[in-house]
């Protein structure tokens, strides 16, 4: 019988020494590159070895199955392996959720947060929540390869919400009815949290970043997955309504006096826009499944209208629709035509056939010419280049949303009722990176 060793991360998992206190514990082969090529290289990322590539998988490679959510291998809701980085953290055998995790100290652990002085705080009447013992600890591991927060981000976002967290009254469930009005609850409800506001506010940035499954925010945060739900649900409500500014549609004014250089051939510009598209989970009913699947994509999905300004700043976001949904039809339902004003012009993709809905808003549509089947000629070619030079930029910032990983992945139906804040939650965020556009 051939000997199985486990290929992820520090784990020393060998079938020739697995006894009974390792029952249990099997090993799922590792996908093939020549059958399943993505899978395989995502499974090789999970990983997280240094020097494990795809040439290094053989058909002796395997993965056991404690690293898989529950510890019992791969199931249809989560076929993939967690993370070695939160796997490095937690080991396999930590179960126990009450239990306080001993974290290595790293680079970041002196870090301090740059919270107010005393006096800031009188005048500005803010009292931050002390970080915890172990907050620099779980910040060192949202921000392992640079992949996660900046402490910098994270502190604006922290004394920006800070007033107003203090009186947060947390979600309870839909038949409970939902998550009330936090700015007019004098304080916190019910028992005493574990967690301390700046960790709640860390947990639900690292899931948005790292896309860390529920579970594994329990295990590290050591509370239960409820609480993880509550909390996360909570605060994505919450900075959905406190960071409205951040996303908002500029004046012409503004526009102009930003204009990057690249758009000087297209000086009247108001917007770019594109539509994107996140994978969710597959809807349980037929018609469902019909509706959110995407020819494109040949996934199940959900879709929306994304617009940035020339300069490459968010500023206009749609509600998600189900990806069978047509460019156009989002265009004529998301409110985005409201927005424009006379003499407008909208930069696109040749998909993007409005012009008729544009023009009764006297408005005009830049995108790439089409060919019909002829050779372009010259000053066709150079406007298609310019224009994809300029369009591009949308791409980008699209790009630099989508860094957020819990957009690369599968998203539950679960999270359907706050996916619009979540989508928005992340454009706000992306909106206080370094400018896109210079």
């Amino acid at each position: 019988m051939p000997v199985k060793h486990c290929c992820h991360g520090l784990c020393r998992s060998d079938s020739r020494y697995l006894n009974s206190s390792s029952s249990g514990i099997f090993f799922i082969p590792f996908p093939k590159p020549r059958t399943n090529l993505e899978k395989c290289k995502k499974w090789i990322s999970l990983c997280g070895r240094k020097n494990f590539t795809i040439e290094k998988v053989r058909k002796e490679t395997y993965i056991c199955s404690l690293h898989f959510i529950g510890g019992n291998g791969p199931t249809e809701e989560y076929p993939d392996p967690l993370s070695a980085l939160s796997q490095d953290v937690l080991p396999p055998k930590a179960r126990n959720p009450r239990k306080r995790l001993r974290l290595q100290p790293g680079p970041l652990h002196e870090l301090q947060l740059s919270v107010p002085t005393p006096e800031e705080q009188d005048e500005r009447n803010i009292v931050p929540t002390p970080p915890s013992e172990n907050f620099h600890d779980y910040f060192e591991v949202f921000n392992e390869d640079h992949q996660g927060l900046t402490t910098s981000l994270f502190t604006i976002i922290l004394n920006l919400l800070m007033p107003k967290a203090k009186k947060l009254n947390y979600w309870r469930g839909s038949d409970t009815g939902g998550l009330t009005d936090h700015a007019q609850t004098p304080g916190r409800r019910g028992r005493p949290r574990v967690l301390t506001l700046t960790e709640e506010l860390l947990l639900t940035l690292a899931r948005l970043r790292r896309g860390f499954d529920s579970e594994v925010l329990a295990y590290l945060f050591q509370i239960d997955n409820s609480s993880v739900s509550r909390i996360f649900t909570t605060w994505i409500s919450f900075m959905y309504h406190e960071l409205q500014f951040l996303v908002s549609w500029p004046t012409r004014y503004q526009v102009n006096s930003c204009l990057p250089k690249c758009f000087k051939c297209f000086p009247k510009t108001r917007v770019i826009i594109d539509c994107t598209e996140f994978f969710i989970q597959k809807p349980s009913l037929a018609s469902s499944q019909r509706v959110t699947w995407s020819q494109y994509k040949h996934h199940n999905t959900v879709k929306s209208l994304v617009a940035i300004s020339p300069s490459g700043t968010f500023v206009f976001l749609s509600n998600l629709y189900t990806g069978s949904k047509s460019d156009r039809k989002i265009v004529q339902q998301s409110g985005f035509l409201d927005k424009l004003e006379y003499g407008d012009d909208i930069m696109a993709d040749r998909g993007f056939l409005i012009r008729d809905l544009l023009t009764k808003r006297m408005c005009t549509l830049n995108i790439p010419p089409f060919s019909m089947g002829k050779q372009l000629k010259s000053k066709a070619v150079a406007k298609t280049r310019r224009i994809a030079s300029s369009r591009i930029h949308v791409e980008r910032a699209i790009g630099r949303l989508k860094k957020f990983q819990i957009f690369q992945r599968v998203i539950p139906l679960r999270l359907k009722s706050i996916l619009d804040q979540m989508q928005f939650v992340c454009a706000a965020l992306c909106n206080l990176d370094k400018k896109l556009v210079k």
